[in-house]
């Protein structure tokens, strides 16, 4: 429980640590775009005053020498429109992959708005010629490689600034759920103390009520004898539940899975048969896992009599064991009044109970121990219900 609550301790914060980075990422290209953009339009308007693509308008598809203002990436174009907006003359300065523009590309670049300075990948400017005619200065910067790259590092900067955080929060959350830990100890720790502490007083007024049950016909001892017989029951219950928290399985064994169902499925039998309840199995041959025998016969009789217990005469009870995906799927199905959407999330918490779909004398400590079975034998368990209908408590091996 407390490796589980450092994990998901460590998912939070890596969660958090990741959106924030990441909104940090975002803003961070957006504010560098933006300024990228804003100084690109700056130098072609400069070049656009400087009469470099003005000098030569008769000379369409013209190549410059290298400007120095110009970096590795910096093929610049500069396309003269008439009043129109059609392309009359396309020129270039700097290296690089020679470009030209069609006409739908500088149409839709005239049809901005004013003041912008940018369309798709291309950043520019508009300058109003003397005769007219318009000279738009732009450069393609899809192809910044220094851009991709920042980005690039930026990712695997963060990536790995999130990989030793995560290792870092794991650690730190041992400090953090130490105290958590401690408290789970003490509790399983009194539980079982106190358990063994009581077996021995109980046992003592359960032996001296039937000497004087065995002497006088009196009601009042019969009911103590029947509250000690309820109390040993706990107990033994709580001392199951402690014992299986505390201590780790360690021997496994190939078990018939199919042997252990049948066999408790045939000791219940009779008990279905006595309640008017419908008894149905289907249990398929030869399915085996590796655990503890009297474990997984624990398991298989705490379901089977949860179930005879919750199904109301006449009802139905199937009890189901198949392979499916390599995986062994036990499935107990009953009729009754099932479980509410309310307390389902909660019914393999210990000493849980519910009104009316549990019966009086349960402490809320069965299913309790079926789950810690599952768990130590590295398999899962859930259940579903339909009020009024039907429940379905389902183990996965």
């Amino acid at each position: 429980m407390v490796k589980k609550l450092r994990i998901k301790f460590m998912a939070v914060t890596m969660v958090l640590m990741l959106v924030v980075f990441s909104a940090f990422l975002i803003i961070s290209y957006i504010n560098d775009d933006y300024w990228n953009t804003v100084d690109t339009a700056n130098t072609l308007e400069w070049i656009a005053e400087s009469g470099v693509f003005t000098i030569a308008q008769t000379h369409s598809d013209t190549v410059f020498e290298r400007s120095e203002l110009l970096d590795d990436d910096g093929l610049i174009i500069g396309v003269i429109t008439d009043k129109n907006g059609l392309v009359l003359s396309q020129q270039i300065i700097g290296k690089g992959q020679d470009q030209h523009l069609n006409q739908d590309i500088i149409t839709k670049i005239l049809s901005q708005k004013e003041g912008k300075q940018n369309y798709k990948a291309y950043v520019y400017t508009i300058k109003e010629l003397n005769d007219g005619n318009k000279l738009i200065v732009l450069q393609d910067t899809s192809n910044k490689s220094n851009a991709s790259l920042r980005i690039l590092g930026t990712v695997l900067l963060i990536a790995l600034g999130v990989g030793a955080l995560a290792l870092l929060t794991f650690f730190l959350s041992k400090f953090i759920t130490e105290p958590a830990k401690k408290a789970l100890e003490r509790e399983k720790q009194f539980v079982s103390d106190a358990s063994h502490e009581l077996k021995t007083p109980i046992s003592a007024i359960s032996i001296n009520a039937q000497a004087i049950n065995d002497d006088s016909d009196n009601i009042h001892i019969r009911n103590i004898l029947i509250e000690t017989e309820r109390i040993n029951r706990l107990i033994e219950k709580l001392l199951t539940l402690s014992k299986l928290e505390e201590t780790p399985l360690i021997s496994k064994n190939l078990c018939s899975l199919t042997d252990i169902v049948n066999e408790i499925s045939l000791t219940y039998e009779s008990v279905a048969f006595e309640k008017a309840i419908t008894y149905q199995c289907e249990i398929s041959e030869d399915i085996f896992i590796m655990g503890d025998a009297d474990e997984l016969k624990q398991l298989v009789i705490i379901l089977i009599d949860n179930a005879i217990k919750n199904t109301d005469s006449p009802g139905l009870i199937t009890i189901m064991l198949n392979r499916c995906n390599n995986h062994s799927v036990l499935k107990v199905k009953n009729t009754g009044k099932g479980i509410s959407a309310k307390d389902l999330p909660h019914i393999f918490e210990r000493f849980y109970t519910r009104g009316a779909s549990r019966s009086d004398c349960s402490y809320g400590l069965g299913l309790s121990i079926a789950k810690s079975i599952v768990e130590r034998h590295k398999g899962s368990i859930s259940a579903e219900s339909i009020i009024n209908e039907e429940t379905v408590f389902t183990v996965v091996f």
